[in-house]
């Protein structure tokens, strides 16, 4: 078999693979498991938190109930730490596995269908994507997983995607943990607090979106 014919069948088989694992992962891993998993670790308990940030996006798992459990078992300060170190890996991980798997057949359909215009308009250059990148990591409401295999099938570099990725996801870390930690007593006004400083984050970073659009910045 030549290389390139062994290669896009390894390609092939990750992408099959990807697909059954997220099937079965949300089957079969209630999100109440999470807590009982990390509850359950003891001393290693931050290491089973990290670990589970950096492989379960992989597979689509959704980011807030794995922050919101991170602030529920460590607290603010610690969940964050803890989650920005998983969510670090996760990030790198999921770019890479995007940019080996379908970069080349992206570039190949791109340069085929889309006019020269276009594609500067898709690729751009290294900053301004790693910029939209940053900005759209400030969105609550944009998927997280999304974003981390859509920068891999672009021209963005690691090192800004992995300066933009990092520093995007602190805000929204910090307010998610934050209504873990006070999810204990929904009742009490540090929870109703948590809830509206996520609205507003929400809010905030649409606007900013939009202003930064209307100027061309994105």
């Amino acid at each position: 078999m030549k290389k390139l014919e062994k290669n896009k069948l390894i390609k092939i088989i990750l992408v099959v693979l990807l697909c059954i694992l997220t099937l079965l992962i949300f089957k079969y891993l209630p999100y109440d498991k999470i807590n009982e998993w990390i509850e359950k670790g003891g001393v290693f308990a931050p290491l089973i938190y990290i670990l589970l940030f950096a492989i379960l996006p992989i597979f689509f798992f959704p980011v807030p109930v794995l922050a919101l459990a991170g602030g529920i078992a460590f607290g603010l300060i610690k969940g964050s730490i803890y989650t920005l170190i998983g969510a670090a890996i996760n990030c790198m991980a999921m770019f890479l596995i995007a940019r080996y798997v379908g970069k080349e057949e992206i570039d190949k359909l791109v340069d085929r269908k889309l006019s020269d215009n276009m594609k500067k308009r898709i690729y751009g250059n290294d900053k301004s994507i790693a910029f939209f990148i940053f900005i759209l990591r400030l969105i609550p409401i944009v998927p997280y997983n999304v974003i981390n295999y859509m920068s891999g099938l672009s021209n963005v570099s690691l090192k800004n995607y992995a300066i933009a990725s990092i520093l995007g996801i602190i805000p929204g870390t910090i307010v998610f943990l934050n209504m873990g930690d006070k999810s204990s007593n929904i009742s009490s006004n540090d929870f109703i607090i948590s809830v509206v400083l996520l609205v507003l984050l929400i809010v905030f970073s649409n606007l900013l979106a939009r202003y930064l659009k209307k100027k061309g910045k994105i």
